[in-house]
């Protein structure tokens, strides 16, 4: 369970991303239990699925989680934006590209 102190953070990015993409999705072990809050009300997480995530053009990394399938992540989505080193390690084949910030 996400601590309490970073569920005004997520929902404050998860706020941000609706104004500057099109069709921001989430996905993670908690998004569920997030639903009560007003700004993600009716988001669902999205299938962890190479057939999924390819129709990404970018991924954010802003937690990171244990058990979370991340060179799947990097085959699939030609840009990570990794906030939290969850990609060290990992070997990027074809034209994806990781980006630490």
């Amino acid at each position: 369970m996400l601590p309490v102190a970073i569920l005004p953070a997520l929902v404050t990015l998860l706020s941000l991303t609706v104004t500057v993409t099109i069709a921001p999705s989430c996905s993670g072990p908690e998004i569920p239990k997030l639903a009560e809050h007003a700004t993600l009300a009716g988001r669902r997480s999205v299938d962890w699925a190479q057939e999924t995530l390819s129709a990404f053009d970018a991924a954010l990394i802003a937690t990171d989680h244990d058990g979370v399938d991340l060179q799947l992540l990097a085959q699939s989505v030609p840009l990570i934006v990794d906030t939290r080193n969850s990609t060290r390690g990992l070997v990027v084949t074809g034209n994806g590209k990781i980006v630490k910030a």
